[in-house]
């Protein structure tokens, strides 16, 4: 179930609602009241964000790159 499940939340995976995500954890990090625990799990959610982003733009190159060799060929 590991791989399938994480397919699955690859396949469900928006890349524009993660960077909005990640804009707004920016915002939240902007705010001075905002204690240190608080900002480290905003910061670290961000980072997982920007991981995944970085996953799947890496997977569309992929599926790129092999729909391009298979239309040369």
């Amino acid at each position: 179930m590991t791989s399938k499940g994480s397919k699955d939340k690859d396949q469900h995976f928006s890349i524009e609602k993660a960077f909005e995500e990640v804009n707004q954890l920016i915002e939240r990090l902007e705010d001075p009241k905002l204690s240190l625990a608080e900002s480290m799990d905003l910061y670290k959610k961000g980072v997982e964000l920007l991981d995944q982003c970085g996953k799947n733009l890496d997977l569309t190159e992929k599926e790129l790159i092999i729909l391009q060799e298979a239309q040369e060929s």
